[in-house]
């Protein structure tokens, strides 16, 4: 019986010592823009594709890039800047910002 109060009294003196404590410090949430951005997949590419040499796929595995629109950047190239995206029906601002940190844009000189 002794054992079963003393369990009591100090399950009860640990119970109180839990809001004196606190909460169990959370991770910050980190924002979308410093997150790197998986595609509908869920892959992240491997390295910056160049917006006008890269193929369909790789396009694909792009941050909200679906095959539709890897086809229009395809038929809208060349670009001479990233900027140049937003020419493609269904690339706006948002998008944009997304893809900035996974592509390039090389551009040929001298032909």
């Amino acid at each position: 019986m002794r054992k079963h109060i003393l369990s009591i009294v100090c399950l009860t003196l640990l119970l109180a010592l839990v809001p004196i404590t606190g909460p169990a410090q959370a991770e910050p949430v980190n924002s979308q823009a410093n997150t790197p951005q998986k595609n509908g997949a869920g892959k992240l590419p491997s390295k910056a594709v160049d917006i006008n040499t890269a193929t369909e796929k790789q396009l694909v595995s792009l941050p909200g890039i679906g095959p539709q629109m890897a086809k229009r950047i395809i038929e809208a190239r060349p670009f001479k800047s990233i900027q140049e995206l937003k020419r493609v029906k269904g690339i706006g601002d948002k998008t944009l910002e997304r893809l900035k940190s996974h592509v390039v844009c090389k551009v040929k000189t001298g032909q």
